[in-house]
């Protein structure tokens, strides 16, 4: 103290004198009244430190001022921290403001506080447009009557599928386009408000590209069965055909052998049964190639078949559960989800070692779930996505087609479960909110 009694407390300033808070306590001082400033100043070893002052006039009796009393904090450790807290937002900003996607934050209500540049760019508003408008203004009629009672239900306990994770949804442009995009929302809480923020990412491109490949998987599958029935059409009208000529021929040359050749007849027997066996093996090619009970009876008869079908080729005990009444399905539909419960039979017949197989197939009012469940040896995920899985992989892609999933659950030594979901028809394109 005594080295500063007696001192300017300019003293503290050093040679850093050009501060704008320096000015407003000189005029402080000229006009004789309060002031508060947040000075930059230095110790005797010449650190800095930031000091925080109050100066107040001291009057005597007559109201003149004989003395200004001041009152310093060292702030220099709150300054710092409000500097990194700057620097902080500052970067957060620069990330808020620069992301390819699309960022939005709405409060409980709906209420949009806040948007970056790229979300105006997607939606073609302006950030004044939006701000203080109802996030459901962004949304096609059939999500925007919606919204509000997800939100609602969401706060007061429910649940919401696109809260924490991705989905796809549907958004509307200023200029009235839909477009497809994958939304993200977070949720976070701020001075005991609740807010939540989205990312919104444009999947026009990726959806035109994946309905692309559907149209082609599509066409490829198309041109697959079509080359199914016209090969087992040929096979019954051509071979078919010569067998059954071949057995009449053998029949008729049978009845004009004498009787007295017994090995002639007995030769005749034996060709016989080769002709029939050759007919029964023709038969089932052509079922395996194109079912016919399938154009014929429908889905469930055909399913019906093919596990009694199963069961007498592989001797495995099959519990079979079906609808009383049939499908009805486009024939598109029919084929895949026979052709999906084919391959999974004939996957468990070659790798489970299985012994008991249990088929469900329950419906909705547009929708059918199909459950294969075997005792086999099951499979791990490495083994469930090894490549060259081709069987695997054409389910996913037949039930993907039509909307639909597969889902295996495997452990080894526990057996697998295939879960077929399908819609009865195409569905409208919506949301994915509950």
């Amino acid at each position: 103290m005594q080295e500063l009694s007696g001192h300017n407390c300019r003293i503290l300033q050093n040679n850093d004198r050009e501060q704008p808070d320096i000015t407003e306590l000189r005029a402080a001082l000229q006009s004789n009244r309060e002031a508060y400033a947040i000075l930059r100043n230095y110790r005797k070893d010449g650190s800095l430190f930031w000091n925080e002052i109050y100066i107040s006039p001291i009057r005597d009796k007559q109201g003149r001022i004989t003395h200004y009393v001041g009152v310093q904090n060292d702030v220099t450790h709150r300054i710092e921290m409000e500097k990194a807290l700057s620097k902080s937002e500052a970067r957060m900003r620069s990330i808020f403001n620069n992301v390819s996607d699309g960022i939005i934050i709405i409060d409980h209500h709906g209420i949009i506080e806040s948007l970056n540049p790229s979300f105006e760019r997607l939606f073609g508003y302006s950030a004044e447009e939006l701000i203080g408008h109802n996030i459901n203004k962004l949304m096609p009629e059939l999500d925007r009557s919606r919204h509000d009672s997800y939100l609602t239900n969401y706060l007061s306990g429910g649940k919401a599928k696109t809260i924490g994770i991705g989905c796809e949804v549907f958004g509307l442009r200023k200029d009235g386009s839909i477009f497809p995009m994958e939304l993200g929302v977070s949720e976070f809480n701020v001075d005991q408000r609740h807010f939540f923020i989205g990312t919104a990412h444009d999947i026009t491109e990726r959806k035109q590209v994946e309905e692309a490949l559907r149209d082609l998987s599509s066409h490829l599958e198309t041109a697959r069965e079509d080359e199914r029935t016209r090969i087992a059409r040929e096979i019954h009208d051509e071979l078919g055909s010569l067998l059954t000529a071949l057995k009449m021929d053998l029949s008729w040359l049978n009845k004009q052998l004498p009787a007295d050749l017994s090995k002639c007849h007995e030769k005749a027997t034996v060709m016989n049964r080769h002709l029939d066996d050759a007919i029964q093996t023709v038969r089932k090619i052509i079922e395996n190639l194109r079912p016919s009970i399938l154009d014929h009876l429908g889905l469930l008869a055909a399913i019906d078949w093919k596990v009694e079908e199963f069961r007498q080729q592989t001797g495995m005990q099959c519990v079979l559960t079906v609808p009383e009444n049939n499908i009805v399905m486009d024939e598109s539909r029919n084929i895949a989800i026979f052709r999906i419960m084919q391959e999974a039979l004939t996957n468990i017949a070659l790798h489970t070692k299985a012994t008991k197989v249990t088929l469900d197939v329950e419906t909705g009012a547009n929708s059918l779930m199909m459950k294969i469940t075997d005792d086999g040896c099951g499979m791990t995920k490495a083994q469930m996505h090894k490549h060259g899985k081709y069987g695997i992989l054409g389910m996913h892609e037949r039930a993907r087609h039509f909307g639909g999933e597969v889902t295996i659950v495997s452990n080894p030594g526990k057996g697998t479960t295939l879960v077929l979901n399908m819609h009865l028809k195409s569905p409208e394109k919506g949301d994915c909110h509950d």
